[in-house]
């Protein structure tokens, strides 16, 4: 990992725009994080994994340092989620 791709992982978010969950759409550019405004279950997949998972109980507010590609439709329950750049 070069230095300029750790810095980018470390240091604050300063751009965030809404997600829209899609059983088919890709999230571009991949996001540093996510945002969860309103918890419940998260489906998703990372840029390098075969198969999504879902984050059960994940509360309101939180910020998950996790790049997914992918946010399910199908699946999801929480909402008001936002993805996270520098």
């Amino acid at each position: 990992m070069s230095i300029s791709s750790t810095l980018a992982r470390t240091t604050p978010a300063t751009k965030a725009t809404p997600i829209v969950p899609s059983d088919t759409v890709a999230i571009d550019p991949i996001p540093k994080a996510i945002y969860v405004g309103t918890g419940g279950a998260i489906k998703m997949q990372g840029p390098s994994d075969d198969t999504p998972e879902v984050w059960k109980n994940v509360q309101a507010g939180s910020i998950l340092p996790y790049c997914p590609k992918l946010i399910f439709a199908t699946g999801t329950t929480a909402a008001d989620m936002l993805a996270l750049y520098n």
